[in-house]
């Protein structure tokens, strides 16, 4: 609570001074908001004012229960912050087991792709080896009659 007192001579002794809360707006006095026990911050630079503890059952309540208040949001803002890093945990696992599988799914394309240009590759070689065959088979046929055709010339 925030004493001001009078420099005047009268006798009135000191004056609470009255500040507007910037939580709810209500005026009131002291460290705390009377009415919803936010903090009520003094600007008390320059005006030679000392703050005094107030140590009225009131104000002793008011301070536990803002203390007890901005304790029960700062357990609030660690779960809150607890369960936003799970949920970024648990997104990167999942990219990662996204990114795992896409890989495996491109290396087996990749080894079914080499798969197939291999059997491709066998079977144009096997091809060829027939083909060739079949070509020096002919030429040995084609080779064998003419002789056969000499031969009955000569004869």
């Amino acid at each position: 609570m925030i004493l001001v007192y009078n420099n005047s001579k009268s006798n009135i002794g000191p004056v609470i001074e009255m500040r507007k809360c910037p939580n709810c707006g209500q005026k009131t006095g002291g460290d705390y908001c009377q009415w919803c026990g936010y903090p009520v911050l003094a600007d008390d630079k320059g005006k030679g004012v000392e703050p005094q503890e107030d140590d009225s059952a009131l104000a002793t309540a008011l301070r536990l229960a803002a203390e007890k208040r901005e304790a029960e949001e700062k357990v609030g803002r660690e779960a809150k912050e607890k369960a936003r890093r799970e949920v970024v945990e648990k997104a990167r696992r999942i990219a990662e087991e996204i990114a795992k599988r896409e890989a495996e799914e491109k290396a087996r394309l990749a080894a079914e792709k080499r798969e197939a240009e291999e059997k491709a590759r066998r079977e144009a070689e096997e091809k060829a080896r027939r083909e060739a065959e079949e070509k020096a088979r002919r030429e040995a046929e084609e080779k064998a009659r003419r002789e056969a055709e000499e031969k009955a010339r000569r004869e």
